[in-house]
């Protein structure tokens, strides 16, 4: 057995204790607002909106550098 298996956080008391404190299996949407895990459809919208307009600003400015480093000599 590998050395770093011996060690004792993977032991069977240490996986047990894990699993009673709930720190292996926490649902984490569940403390969710309401909101926050069903979001309106206007901010699913919006928010892909936002994304959409981000990403075509970036690929005009890398249209741009590429284009200013290959027009100079």
């Amino acid at each position: 057995m590998p050395i770093y298996q011996r060690f004792p956080r993977y032991g069977s008391d240490h996986r047990d204790m894990m699993w009673e404190q709930k720190l292996q299996a926490k649902d984490e949407l569940s403390q969710l607002p309401a909101w926050m895990q069903n979001p309106p459809a206007w901010a699913k919208k919006f928010w892909l909106g936002l994304a959409l307009v981000g990403s075509v600003e970036i690929l005009r400015i890398l249209v741009i550098v590429a284009g200013s480093m290959l027009s100079t000599r």
